[in-house]
């Protein structure tokens, strides 16, 4: 009762006293928290709002709106405390956000899906619709899909929604189900399931720039300052473009006792428009509606998306096209063709410029608040075991990219994410681990590289690769993608894997005797990886490859030739003769000849390619079998750079 008649010092003294009396009196605790939130005391008011939940509250609405406040402004660890003292099943969307936020994508989707179950069937489908986010085509095939086959279709939809492929789907549903929770906390009060805005919303997402009739925003970033001054010309002519726009500059309601001025529309630089519908400039708004504009500069070139409440019931749809009156009718006629005039208000209303974003960009993930960091990778393909191809992925991350100036000389964790996905849509594999770069002193700014392998064993075919880093607790992230093809290495004729370009090689190391059942070929050796293929003049190149389906003579012999060729990558002209360095140090030809007993082959040899022009180039290696006359061929890409 204080409270409401605006008596707080009386209430303060009223919540203390009934505290004083039972310390757990959970209605003492909302007071006191709502007093203190009020007055900006937020570690007072959280520990209140806390001490409430903690002690049985039948009502979690009002800690919930205290979390909403902090959501919006990003102050997630505020978040945390308050929804780890729910119970209420609304606080999972609050900790899914927040894991969101973390970058911890599929986390965030499985406490999204958790609440999802918890929804009745009508509340779930809402979050389950793509209808407003998919192309017709695809919307026509998801409406037409038996019941068993919805989870398959939507895993496949939104693998082909993620943004960078290394998340299978996670990372844009969660944000999927975020924009559709907000729309129904926000937008769903007075309209089932939301009015208008939340339908843009979960198009495209929180706008670049937002202004209301409560709060106007004056803080106008240049990228929408130049949306506004093309709409306000196409719209106004010159003057137009000589306002301040701090709302809509497409025209809205207004009540005409409120307008004073009679001078000619292209004249009247405060009160652009019609004598019934102006837009919202500095310092002039005349609107008699509710209004708030959303301004996105990416979408189709830039489009002001306006909303009002024209029948004052706090359900906002597109504002309208005006309606011209008589007088209205006078000046336009005056100034020009009044068709031409109705046809540019119908072509930027906003239902109009949200139809025709929508037909070319129907939905939105913004991901330029993200810094690069670049890295380098190769893949490879082996014989695997059991019919299986080895996927073998090199990654170099140069320090100097990781590194912040501001960190200390410690060791920082980047985030690595592999993912492929078959031709079907379909998650083959997924890696998520994070690596730990140590920066001792000494380190930094001497083009110094960071070196990783991952292995893993697929079925043979084409892929969509997706190779991601990002160092984490920054916005620095480093994405490729890629179609790779595995052989199948699984037939009986000769075959040769692909080329491993390499810093250095070294001879077999020593290999305990209980762990060579588990190392490939390839660990046999002491590989220095090249992943970017950047070699200097000068400079040897090593090659790593492996030979498969060799044949044996009636001695049991198997012999075969190998010869190396480097190309520029786009041209047939050879750049040069490379000459093979042997195990003694002795420079041969280009080409050589071995014989043996074993059926599968694994090899390096180290190239003294000459003097090249830097540049792109092909190296091109051709086995032979010399007992059954098979060829094999494979080449591989490097770069010769400048010292």
């Amino acid at each position: 009762i204080y409270l409401a008649r605006g008596k707080e010092k009386d209430a303060l003294q009223a919540a203390k006293k009934a505290l004083q009396i039972n310390p757990r009196y959970g209605p003492g605790h909302l007071l006191l928290a709502r007093l203190y939130r009020k007055k900006g005391d937020t570690s007072r008011a959280l520990s209140h709002y806390n001490t409430y939940l903690s002690h049985g509250a039948q009502d979690e609405t009002p800690a919930l709106e205290f979390a909403l406040e902090f959501l919006t402004e990003k102050r997630y660890n505020i978040v945390t405390q308050i929804a780890a003292h729910m119970a209420d099943a609304r606080r999972l969307p609050l900790l899914a956000q927040v894991l969101l936020a973390s970058r911890r994508y599929e986390d965030a989707l499985s406490v999204f899906q958790k609440y999802l179950e918890m929804l009745s069937p009508q509340e779930r489908a809402i979050y389950e619709d793509i209808s407003l986010i998919a192309p017709p085509e695809e919307i026509a095939s998801y409406r037409a899909i038996s019941d068993e086959d919805v989870d398959a279709f939507l895993n496949a939809f939104w693998i082909r929604k993620d943004p960078f492929g290394t998340t299978g789907g996670s990372q844009r549903r969660a944000e999927h189900y975020r924009r559709v929770w907000h729309a129904r906390t926000f937008f769903g009060r007075y309209k089932y399931p939301f009015d208008q805005r939340g339908e843009i919303y979960i198009r495209y997402g929180e706008p670049d720039y937002r202004s209301t009739w409560r709060e106007p925003n004056a803080s106008i970033p240049i990228p929408v300052q130049r949306i506004q001054e093309k709409l306000a010309f196409q719209l106004y002519g010159r003057p137009g473009t000589t306002a301040t726009y701090t709302g809509p500059v497409f025209p809205v309601r207004i009540a005409l006792r409120n307008v004073e001025s009679n001078l000619p529309l292209e004249e009247d630089d405060g009160t652009l428009g019609l004598r019934g519908w102006k837009p919202v400039t500095a310092g002039n708004d005349f609107s008699s509606v509710p209004w708030e504009v959303w301004i996105y500069p990416d979408i189709n070139h830039g489009i002001e998306v306006v909303f009002t409440d024209e029948m004052h019931t706090n359900i906002f749809g597109y504002a309208p096209v005006p309606t011209i009156d008589r007088e209205d009718a006078y000046d336009v006629a005056s100034r020009g063709s009044p068709l031409r005039f109705l046809r540019l208000m119908n072509d930027f209303s906003p239902a109009s410029q949200v139809a025709a974003a929508a037909a070319k960009k129907p939905e939105r993930y913004d991901t330029s608040d993200l810094d690069p960091l670049n890295f380098y990778y190769e893949a490879l393909s082996f014989r695997g075991k059991n019919g299986k191809t080895d996927l073998q992925i090199n990654i170099g991350l140069p320090i100097d990219e990781v590194a912040i100036s501001t960190d200390p000389d410690t060791t920082v964790v980047v985030e690595r994410r592999i993912a492929l996905v078959d031709d079907q849509n379909r998650e083959a594999k997924r890696l998520r681990e994070d690596v730990a770069i140590p920066l001792p002193p000494g380190l930094r700014g001497k083009s110094l590289i960071a070196r990783d392998r991952i292995d893993i064993p697929l079925s043979p075919g084409e892929y969509d690769l997706a190779v991601q880093m990002w160092r984490i607790h920054t916005n620095r992230l480093g994405n490729y993608r890629e179609k790779v093809r595995l052989h199948d290495f699984s037939g009986d004729s000769l075959m040769l894997s692909d080329l491993q370009i390499a810093q250095h090689i070294e001879e077999p190391t020593s290999v305990p005797q209980n762990q060579t059942d588990t190392l490939t070929a390839r660990d046999k050796w002491r590989i220095t990886t090249s992943p970017s293929r950047t070699f200097f003049p000068g400079t040897p190149i090593f090659v790593y490859f492996e030979i498969y389906n060799l044949t044996r003579d009636t001695f049991g012999q198997t012999r075969y030739e190998v010869a190396f060729a480097v190309a520029p990558e786009k041209g047939r002209e050879l750049a040069s003769q490379p000459r093979i360095r042997r195990r003694d140090g002795e420079l041969i030809t280009v080409q050589y000849e071995q014989t043996g007993r074993e059926l599968w082959i694994a090899d390096y040899v180290e190239l003294d390619i000459g003097r090249v022009e830097p540049g792109r180039y092909r190296l091109l290696m051709t086995v032979k079998d010399l007992n059954s006359a098979q060829t094999a061929t494979r080449e591989g890409i490097f770069r010769i750079s400048k010292r």
